[in-house]
């Protein structure tokens, strides 16, 4: 009996069976280059910042301001449970050094731990030459070793991207630095948001309202403007302990960094409510913000981690 091999057929062009999806599955298992010269993974963890809540900051000739919306799961817990007082855990806004703050984007647990690789450097720096380890060193070194995690194929990018903010003694001023899983890092000159959920209007706000000589309590103002503009169809009160901030300024000549208190947030919430009216909250209370926000209020599957409809490109079949 002769045994003939015939040639396999090319597949079809039906949805899964597609060439082109197929190279797809192969190429994202790891991070390999795609023939078209993608690395999908690094795409991937980019989706993952763009669905965290909003950041941004500003930065000027007396202080640099950074602040964040909090992740759906916090912003819908019962107030008991965020108390006003609580100045101490934060979860996207973060110390660095004492002249060094940062905001985070993306998966929480990533970006916790580069930032203790980050505290970590700051001690190492200090320890060894005496002085505070400059921003743009900061800089560097994150985006040196966020990008190592895209050379090999048994790894994964990590799903955060940071907003540096601090004071550079060398250069005699503050800076802002941005990063992003792929490696890249760049200076912002005035101001900056990250993540695909803040819309236009946090960046008009944001914009519009920037001014190089502001003091650091209007730069706080500022951001807390952006931030609830970040908001879409607002549900309910934005409350201070759905935001956070944090900046560096200049005190007595000496460099400060300071976590914004809740009671803080709650008087900038205030006066952002008495600039702009809006209509009253079921309790009797300016609705702040209501004209505009909020997707997130509801955890969704997304934010969780269960991207449904990524389950053909992430290559689990």
């Amino acid at each position: 009996v002769r045994v003939v091999a015939r040639p396999r057929e090319a597949p079809t062009a039906r949805g899964d069976s597609s060439r082109g999806s197929r190279a797809r599955r192969l190429y994202d298992r790891g991070c390999l280059f795609s023939p078209e010269g993608r690395v999908y993974q690094v795409e991937y963890a980019q989706r993952a910042i763009e669905r965290g809540g909003a950041a941004c900051g500003a930065v000027g000739e007396a202080c640099c301001v950074v602040g964040a919306m909090r992740s759906a799961g916090l912003r819908s817990a019962a107030v008991e449970l965020l108390p006003l007082n609580d100045d101490g855990w934060r979860e996207r806004v973060h110390r660095i050094d004492e002249h060094i703050v940062c905001v985070s984007c993306g998966l929480v647990p990533d970006a916790r731990q580069l930032l203790r690789a980050l505290q970590r450097l700051a001690h190492e720096h200090r320890r060894a030459w005496g002085t505070r380890v400059p921003v743009g060193i900061v800089a560097a070194r994150l985006s040196e070793f966020v990008q190592s995690a895209t050379l090999r194929a048994s790894t994964r990018p990590f799903g955060a991207a940071f907003l540096l903010a601090g004071y550079d003694d060398d250069e005699g001023k503050f800076r802002l630095f941005r990063t992003d899983p792929a490696g890249f890092f760049d200076e912002i000159a005035e101001t900056a948001t990250v993540a695909g959920e803040a819309p236009q209007a946090a960046r008009d706000a944001l914009q519009g309202g920037y001014r190089a000589d502001l003091d650091p309590g209007a730069t706080a103002r500022l951001v807390a403007e952006a931030l609830a503009a970040s908001r879409q169809q607002a549900s309910r009160r934005l409350r201070p302990t759905d935001l956070e901030i944090a900046r560096v300024a200049l005190r007595d000549g000496k460099v400060v960094t300071d976590i914004v208190k809740f009671d803080e947030i709650a008087t900038l919430i205030e006066d952002l409510a008495a600039a702009d009216p809006s209509p009253e909250a079921p309790d009797g209370r300016p609705n702040a913000g209501s004209s505009s926000d909020d997707p997130e209020d509801v955890v969704t599957d997304d934010e969780s981690g269960d991207d449904e409809s990524g389950d053909d490109e992430s290559g689990d079949d």
